[in-house]
């Protein structure tokens, strides 16, 4: 064939682990992305996460209250 270079054992493997590697970041990165849509899609206007649980915790108190309801 033209144009194509014979790898040794060791790119062969080298390549394999780099591909394999970026596969898996990509499609973990579209199913943190799947689910992160889905989710605010679903998510009640009342249920509070992340930042708006965290401005909802009463500081003031000597241990934090996290408000339930």
């Amino acid at each position: 064939m033209i144009g194509v270079v014979p790898l040794d054992r060791t790119q062969a493997v080298a390549t394999l682990l780099i591909e394999t590697c970026l596969l898996s970041a990509i499609s973990w990165t579209l199913l943190m992305i799947s689910l992160s849509v889905s989710f605010n899609l679903s998510k009640p206007k009342d249920l509070k996460v992340g930042s708006d649980l965290i401005r909802s915790v009463d500081w003031s108190a000597g241990l934090a209250k996290i408000p339930l309801a």
